[in-house]
């Protein structure tokens, strides 16, 4: 019996793909899909690592060595612990790593020599292709030699070489369908850098500001990758407008498998893009620069940004840059003061800082939804994706730099302070997003009514935006924001207003206006009464911030972050479905693919002319 077992179980091990001496090619698919994401961030680090040490003259094989030697330490935690999963620290797997990166960095500097030398590649686009092709180099050496688990020896040869039977590893459900969402998720990275590099080649109308020039400081080091483009401002529309709607296909994809989506995966992701996007120029609007500006018109030249105009100072530095120069600053006077801050560091670091912080208020905005949703017991990676990988927030949003960051970055603080039981500290918080953007008010009622203790959080608000308010006008005075100025002039071409007028056959003028305003106080007022009537306070706050940016005459493609982050923290698929569908019109209503599609395609030319020039006269 002992023998007959002993043959038995030598058997099994040939003919079960669990004891097969390979491992199954599922399992293989798997390393090759995590490397590829550990390659990714290698790539980005090491590529963003050259570009920098190339920009200050380092000679260029020097750079390539130095950044690679960097992205192979990041590498080298990554693949041992997550890639191949292989174990504890140990020195000889540590030495035959850096025996493998040492040849990968020779070929790399080989590679990137020749391309630039012999082919004539520009030194940051050949970098890049050299990174590309060591890549499979590297998991062939890795997975092969470098990170070979101990215990995976080869099975001694049976007695009687009986024929080798192995059964064809067949792919699960779960497996494609985690295969089809990473996949997505990397075309999803893919498009996003697409447009940026569409937006950094040259100077056009999908960066504004370089319509003055476009120096290195404002162009970004990915201007030297030197990606082809059409010359013709149309046929760049087109190209533009098909890689943002790829994009968006991607990401709808993406939310659809969103539970198939690995952890590691969504976060890594989400990093890479808020860095490739830092490093961008600003796309499609001047808002960084009209930041800039009326901090500029403070600190630095002593008129009151409430009161004044840009226009006031036509010789500043900042003016040139941007385009709002007839309008006083429509921002919330602690935004305002926060940017005095900036104006001693000049044009140039103000606006490489202001992107700086704005990226870090978008990163902790996720990390305080992660919280959030581990908070109300649900799984963080889908809400992650349904947010952080929307291209609007991502490409109009941070490509923007706009401060609706900032605004949610305590509206959501505030959020999680009120499922965390401290509900003085939550409504102070709310009541300071106010000052930041007043766009934040829809949200405090329903922050107020989700606290345990209502009235603790009603004073913790109310002192807060006494305080707050004392201080605005110790500094700027009585006068509000231009929002007057901005609600009662500015009509965007395109809107869900405006397109039902034109379904039914009326404009945009001050009796529109006046029945929006209506139709958003009723429901504000509805959404009130149903949570006070016990409705989840999550899913009504992301109704009313849904119903802000859909009945807006002016909307702006980023302002779909107002309804995100409650619509996935929520258990409502409808709330789900409403705001995606919000960003499929806001995308396709946003420049220029409105041009694009609405004007040029179906031959619908938005808002009257009396809107337009309105509009206009507060640019120019």
């Amino acid at each position: 019996m002992r023998v007959v077992g002993s043959i038995t179980a030598r058997a099994s091990l040939w003919t079960s793909p669990a004891g097969a001496t390979a491992a199954p090619a599922r399992a293989v698919a798997s390393q090759l899909a995590r490397f590829g994401l550990v390659g990714l961030s290698n790539t980005a680090l090491s590529w963003c690592l050259y570009a920098l040490a190339v920009s200050v003259g380092v000679w260029y094989p020097l750079a390539a060595a130095a950044s690679f030697a960097v992205g192979a330490v990041n590498g080298y935690t990554l693949n041992r612990v997550w890639t191949f999963r292989a174990g504890a620290f140990s020195a000889s797997q540590l030495g035959r790593y850096v025996t493998v990166q040492a040849g990968a960095m020779a070929v790399n500097v080989t590679l990137l020599v020749i391309l630039v030398e012999w082919i004539g590649l520009q030194r940051l686009t050949a970098q890049l292709v050299a990174l590309v092709a060591v890549a499979a180099l590297g998991f062939t050496a890795a997975r092969g030699w470098a990170f070979a688990v101990a215990g995976e020896e080869t099975l001694p040869r049976p007695m009687s070489r009986p024929r080798l039977v192995l059964p064809r590893p067949s792919l699960s459900s779960r497996t494609l369908l985690r295969a089809l969402a990473i996949l997505s998720v990397l075309a999803l990275g893919a498009g996003c850098v697409a447009a940026v590099l569409v937006v950094s080649a040259k100077r056009s109308f999908l960066s504004p500001p370089s319509r003055v020039g476009f120096p290195p400081w404002l162009a970004g080091p990915w201007h030297q990758v030197g990606i082809s483009l059409p010359q013709r401002g149309f046929e760049l529309i087109q190209v533009f407008a098909i890689v943002i709607g790829a994009t968006m296909a991607c990401y709808l994809v993406v939310v659809a498998l969103a539970r198939w989506v690995p952890t590691p995966v969504v976060v890594g992701a989400v990093v890479l893009l808020h860095v490739v996007f830092l490093l961008s120029p600003p796309f499609p609007l001047t808002d960084v620069f009209s930041y800039l500006g009326y901090a500029r018109l403070g600190a630095l030249h002593g008129l009151n940004p409430f009161t004044h105009a840009p226009v006031a100072v036509r010789h500043d530095a900042a003016y040139h840059l941007s385009t709002w120069h007839h309008l006083p600053t429509p921002y919330g006077p602690l935004f305002t003061a926060g940017t005095y801050a900036l104006v001693p560091l000049g044009i140039v670091k103000g606006y490489w800082a202001l992107k700086g912080l704005t990226v870090l208020a978008s990163l902790g905005c996720m990390a305080l939804l992660w919280r959030c949703a581990r908070a109300l017991d649900r799984p963080p990676a889908p809400v992650l994706v349904f947010v952080g990988l929307n291209p609007l927030l991502l490409a109009y949003g941070l490509g923007g730099f706009h401060n609706d960051f900032f605004m949610m970055l305590l509206v959501l603080g505030a959020v999680l302070l009120v499922l965390r039981g401290r509900s003085a500290l939550g409504g102070a918080s709310a009541a300071a997003a106010v000052a930041i953007k007043v766009a934040a008010g829809v949200f405090v009622p329903f922050i107020l009514l989700g606290a345990r203790r209502r009235a603790v959080a009603l004073a913790g608000a109310v002192g807060s935006g006494a305080m707050l308010l004392a201080g605005a006008i110790a500094m700027f005075g009585t006068r509000d924001p231009g929002l007057v100025d901005q609600a009662s002039k500015v009509v965007g071409p395109y809107s869900v207003t405006s397109e039902l007028g034109l379904l039914f056959g009326f404009g945009i003028d001050a009796t529109t206006r006046h029945v929006l305003a209506a139709i958003m106080v009723v429901t504000m007022v509805v959404l009130i009464v149903r949570t006070w009537r016990g409705a989840d306070w999550i899913v009504t706050a992301g109704w009313a911030g849904l119903a802000l940016a859909a009945t807006s005459v002016q909307p702006m493609p980023w302002y779909v972050v107002w309804a995100l982050p409650f619509a996935a923290l929520g258990r409502s698929r409808t709330l789900r479905a409403a705001t995606l569908a919000l960003g499929v019109v806001l995308l396709v209503n946003s420049s220029p693919i409105q041009n694009l599609l609405l004007t040029n395609k179906l031959h619908l030319h938005g808002v009257g002319p009396t809107a337009g020039r309105a509009t206009r006269a507060l640019l120019h």
